[in-house]
Formats: structure tokens, C-alpha cells, sequence
């Protein structure tokens, strides 16, 4: 299954249904937090699981001609619920569990809702696949 999860953006003025992500080290107790930590953390916070294994999956500018910031995946596997999930001061996050063959149409439901689609769930399932392809028997 794929964890995403769903949030009203105001830059966009819309919801958006997202993978987890967050800010490494925006708060002061978290100001020098590892990446991988931070990648655990928002999991928890916005979705409620934990994951039993979390791998560095790529990294990539987020948009290297307006800014510097970089953006981690990881693939966390083994997950389980151990919280409510939903985000922090005033998030209103809804996370959905989607089965993989079902994502394609799901998403497709989202946008005919009114919802937009960020585009790095797409990144993400591009190298899952391609990771399971380098790590497939030849």
C-alpha cells in the first residue's frame, strides 16, 4: 500500500494529495535533527504510522532556479499505526491508504474532485520502480 496524505494548500488556494514531507529542523527542538529523523517524524505526525525501515530512496532540488533547498525521499516499509496522524497546530491532514493498483484511478478521482496532484508522488513511484528493477535477478 502507498500512504499519502491530503491537505488544503494556500499558495494554491486547493487540496493536495501528497506523500508525507516536512522541513528538517523548522522547530527548535528538532533544530538538529538528521534527515532520516526528520522523514520519521512527519510520518508519524501526519499519518499516524511508523515505519519499521525507512531507506534513503533519492534527493533532488526542489527548484534549482529559484531556490537552494533540497528535497529527500525515502521509502518507508514496514509500517505500522501507532498514532492519529493528522499533522500539527492547525494542519487538517487526511491520510489515505491506497492500494498500489488502485493509485492510478484513485488520483484520477482526486483531480475529477477538484484536488491537485503533487507531482512528487510520481517522482517517488518512478524510482521505486527503478529501484526494483536495478535490484531485480538478471
Amino acid at each position: 500500500q502507498v500512504i499519502l496524505v491530503e491537505q488544503y494548500r494556500r499558495p494554491v488556494k486547493s487540496r493536495v494529495l501528497e506523500i508525507c514531507a516536512g522541513l528538517i529542523g523548522d522547530e527548535e527542538d528538532f533544530a538538529n535533527e538528521s534527515i532520516t529523523d526528520c522523514a520519521s517524524r512527519e510520518l508519524i505526525e501526519e499519518t499516524g504510522f511508523t515505519a519499521g525501515k525507512m531507506s534513503p530512496l533519492l534527493n533532488s532540488p526542489t527548484a534549482a532556479g529559484m531556490t537552494d533547498e533540497m528535497t529527500y525521499f525515502f521509502l518507508a516499509e514496514g509500517c505500522v499505526k501507532t498514532g492519529k496522524g493528522g499533522g500539527i497546530g492547525g494542519e487538517d491532514i487526511i491520510t489515505h491508504l491506497v492500494n498500489l493498483e488502485d493509485l492510478s484511478h484513485f488520483m484520477k478521482t482526486k483531480e475529477q474532485a477538484g484536488v491537485l496532484v503533487d507531482s512528487k508522488i510520481h517522482a517517488c513511484l518512478g524510482a521505486i520502480h527503478l529501484l526494483g528493477q536495478a535490484n531485480a535477478p538478471k
